[in-house]
C-alpha cells in the first residue's frame, strides 16, 4: 500500500515538473485567444516571412508553441558567402539520387528513405514536430527550396512542419538582418522517416513512369480528365510550323528525342511569373488567376513535369500550396526518363533528326489505329520503314516505349544507331514490373522498423558537409 502511494506521489511530481518545464519551454495559450489563432494560421501556411523566421531564431530556434526550428540552406553554392545564422548547408541536389522505377536507372529521382534519414541526421532534426524551414541564396530560382520541400512532403512530413522562407536569404537581408559566414554544425538528429510517414502523401505527390504510361494509354491525358503540364517554356520552333517545343541536347539531358507527353499543355511563360519583383511568391489570387487563365481546373488532377523534375516541384508547390489546387503531383523522372525510353529509332535519312541544330520536318505523333507515326509533311511512317526502324534503347520492346506516347517529336543525332548512355545510366528493356518500383521500395522502408522516436542523446559534433557544386539543372 505504502509502495503504491509512493509511486503515485512520484508520478504526480513528475507530471508537475513536466508541466512546469512546458511552461518555461513555451508560452501558455488558450484556444480562443487571438494570438493563438494567429500563430496557428501561421503554421498552416507553407511560407514563412523573414520577420517571423527572425522571431523564431531569436527565440532559441523555437516556435512560440515550443516546436524546435531548423533552418536548411539549399543553395548549390554560396553558403559560406552568407546564410541565416544557425542554418545548416545542404545543397538542393542532395535531395535526389540515382534510382530506378523499373525500365531505367537515372537521376535525379526522389531521395530514398535511408538517404533522407542521413539528411535528417545532418540537419539535427530530433522530433517529428520540428519545423524545418528551407531557404536559399537564389530566391529567383525557387526550385531548389521547392525540391527539398517536395521531398519532405513525399516522405510524409506534415505540411505544418515544413516551410519555405518566402524570398529566401535575399528577403532576410532586405529586412535588415545579418547573414552569417561561419558554417553551422548541429548535434546529429535522431529522427527517421519511418517515424513520420503518411503513405497517402507519398502516393499523391509523385507519379512514376508506370503511372504516366497508364494515363496516356487510358486516354486521360487527351480527354482532359488529367491535366499534364510541361512547365518549361518551349524554346524552339518546329520546322514549317507555329508549334514550339523544349529542345534538349543529348549531352545536357541524355535524352534521345525532344517533344512533349501526349496531351500535355506547354506553359509559355517562365517560372519568374510565379514571383513578385522582390522575389517573394505572388498571392493566391494572383497565381490562381494565372493558372485559370490557362484553362486549368483546380479540382482536376494535375501533373507537372520538366527536364529533371526540379522546376516541376516549384510549380507543384505553387499550384498546390499557394493557388489551392486539390490534387497535384510531380512526374519525378520527367523528360530525363521519358526521353530515354524508345523502342524505335530514326534512320540516317530521316528528316526528323536534328543536324546542325535544324531539321526538315517533325513527327506529330503516333496513331495506334493506323499503327503509324504521322509527320508534319502529311505522311504516315510505319515501322520498319525508310525513316524509322525497330530498336532504340528498348530494343524494339514497345511496352515501355514513350515515343508512341509523345507529340511534336524531333530526334537528336545520337538516336540514330542509339548511342549508348554514359554510366551509371542504364536501360532495362526486359523489365516486367509495373513501373512503380520506387514507391514500393519507399513504402516498405517507411513502414519497416517503426517505433518511437529515440530520446535525447548527448550532443556530438557533426562534421561540416561540403556543399555540392551546382548540378542537376531544371
Amino acid at each position: 500500500m505504502r509502495r503504491g502511494l509512493l509511486r503515485l506521489i512520484s508520478c504526480f511530481i513528475a507530471a508537475v515538473l513536466a508541466l512546469v518545464g512546458l511552461a518555461i519551454y513555451s508560452k501558455s495559450f488558450s484556444y480562443g485567444d487571438p494570438e493563438f489563432l494567429a500563430l496557428e494560421k501561421q503554421l498552416q501556411s507553407p511560407l514563412v516571412d523573414a520577420l517571423t523566421l527572425r522571431s523564431w531564431v531569436e527565440n532559441e530556434n523555437k516556435h512560440p508553441f515550443g516546436y524546435p526550428v531548423v533552418v536548411v540552406d539549399t543553395s548549390s553554392a554560396g553558403y559560406n558567402e552568407g546564410h541565416i545564422p544557425g542554418a545548416v548547408g545542404i545543397s538542393w541536389v542532395e535531395f535526389s539520387e540515382f534510382r530506378s522505377d523499373g525500365p531505367a536507372f537515372l537521376d535525379p529521382m526522389v531521395a530514398s528513405g535511408s538517404h533522407v534519414d542521413d539528411l535528417l541526421k545532418r540537419m539535427g532534426v530530433r522530433s517529428k514536430e520540428t519545423i524545418v524551414v528551407f531557404t536559399s541564396n537564389d530566391p529567383s530560382v525557387g526550385y531548389d527550396m521547392a525540391r527539398a520541400f517536395w521531398t519532405f512532403y513525399y516522405w510524409g512530413f506534415a505540411p505544418r512542419y515544413i516551410k519555405v522562407l518566402d524570398g529566401g536569404n535575399e528577403a532576410w537581408a532586405k529586412a535588415g538582418f545579418e547573414l552569417a559566414k561561419e558554417p553551422f554544425s548541429p548535434s546529429p538528429g535522431v529522427l527517421s522517416v519511418r517515424n513520420v510517414n503518411e503513405p497517402g502523401q507519398m502516393e499523391g505527390a509523385r507519379k512514376s513512369i508506370g503511372d504516366m504510361l497508364r494515363l496516356v494509354d487510358d486516354g486521360k491525358t487527351l480527354d482532359g480528365s488529367v491535366q499534364v503540364l510541361a512547365v518549361l517554356p518551349p524554346n524552339t520552333p518546329l520546322p514549317g510550323s507555329r508549334e514550339r517545343i523544349t529542345l534538349n541536347e543529348f549531352g545536357a539531358l541524355y535524352a534521345y528525342f525532344s517533344g512533349k507527353i501526349e496531351g500535355a499543355r506547354q506553359l509559355m511563360f517562365g517560372w519568374d511569373a510565379l514571383f513578385k519583383p522582390d522575389g517573394t511568391f505572388k498571392t493566391k489570387e494572383e497565381l490562381l488567376g494565372l493558372f485559370l487563365g490557362l484553362g486549368l481546373d483546380p479540382n482536376k488532377p494535375t501533373i507537372t513535369y520538366c527536364n529533371r523534375g526540379n522546376v516541376a516541384s516549384l510549380y507543384w508547390f505553387a499550384l498546390k500550396f499557394i493557388a489551392g489546387f486539390k490534387d497535384v503531383a510531380v512526374y519525378d523522372g520527367s523528360w530525363s526518363e521519358w526521353g530515354k525510353l524508345l523502342a524505335y529509332e530514326p534512320t540516317p535519312q530521316a528528316p526528323y533528326v536534328l543536324k546542325d541544330g535544324s531539321a526538315e520536318a517533325y513527327l506529330k505523333g503516333y496513331d495506334p489505329n493506323r499503327r503509324a507515326f504521322l509527320d508534319s509533311l502529311g505522311n504516315e511512317q510505319t515501322v520498319p520503314g525508310a525513316f524509322l526502324v525497330s530498336g532504340g534503347t528498348l530494343g524494339g520492346n514497345a511496352d515501355w516505349d514513350t515515343l508512341t506516347r509523345s507529340e511534336l517529336i524531333l530526334f537528336n543525332q545520337e538516336a540514330v544507331g542509339t548511342e549508348p548512355l554514359p554510366e551509371p545510366y542504364a536501360i532495362y528493356p526486359d523489365y516486367l514490373g509495373s513501373g512503380d518500383e520506387i514507391e514500393s521500395e519507399d513504402r516498405n522502408y517507411a513502414l519497416s522498423g517503426g517505433g518511437a522516436v529515440q530520446g535525447p542523446q548527448e550532443p556530438t559534433p557533426v562534421a561540416v558537409q561540403p556543399i555540392v557544386g551546382a548540378g542537376g539543372g531544371c
